[in-house]
């Protein structure tokens, strides 16, 4: 899989993605402690720290518990502010919508989450300070759709590569979906774009 040169034969998609923290998961599946679901998003906003663009969110549960974030784009992870809410509990999964690059006010307006995974197993993150997990691993495609694409659920990863390029990393991969076919997607780091790139031939999977 060489890197792309994206053209508008290509299809960028809504995805729901999901993001790992401590674990390779080789394929898209839930492993928490703690399950929040999104109730709405009470604040959000992105800026620049660093040099690092981050987005920013207030996450209110059912329950109305507020949860702070921040999802760092380069390092492709997900934090959880200290609060009085699961103190002592780390966030380690975590379900997000990625929208098509549309007019919004900040990227956090593109990039919802939309459930939170807790954990307290201290044996699953003690010396985890950072990920350590490949960028390919910390995020993956779960759910995607578009106009011409209808609403398809991934239910394994094939394969899984990152190229780097001169402004961006492609994190590339080809997914065997709900329907049985088997699809090459490509997450654009610096866009936050996930594009639908083609369908893949069956006898290829079966002979690669």
């Amino acid at each position: 899989m060489d890197a792309l040169v994206f053209n508008s034969d290509f299809i960028v998609v809504d995805m729901i993605a999901l993001y790992s923290r401590f674990s390779r998961l080789r394929k898209p599946r839930w492993r928490a402690s703690v399950t929040l679901y999104l109730k709405r998003i009470r604040h959000y906003h992105s800026r620049v720290d660093g040099g690092v663009r981050k987005s920013y969110y207030t996450f209110e549960s059912p329950n109305d518990e507020l949860i702070d974030l921040v999802y760092n784009e380069d390092e492709l992870t997900w934090e959880k502010e200290p609060d009085d809410y699961y103190a002592d509990h780390k966030l380690t999964v975590v379900l997000a919508l990625i929208l098509k690059e549309i007019d919004q006010p900040s990227r956090a307006h593109r990039i919802i989450p939309l459930r939170l995974g807790l954990i307290t197993d201290q044996k699953s993150i003690s010396n985890k300070v950072g990920t350590g997990l490949p960028l390919s691993y910390r995020v993956q495609p779960f759910r995607f759709q578009s106009e011409s694409v209808l609403s398809t659920q991934v239910m394994g990863i094939i394969s899984r590569k990152q190229k780097n390029k001169s402004l961006t990393k492609e994190l590339h991969y080809i997914v065997k979906t709900d329907s049985g076919q088997h699809y090459h997607l490509v997450f654009d780091q610096d866009q936050s774009d996930w594009v639908f790139v083609k369908v893949v031939d069956d006898v290829w999977i079966d002979g690669g």
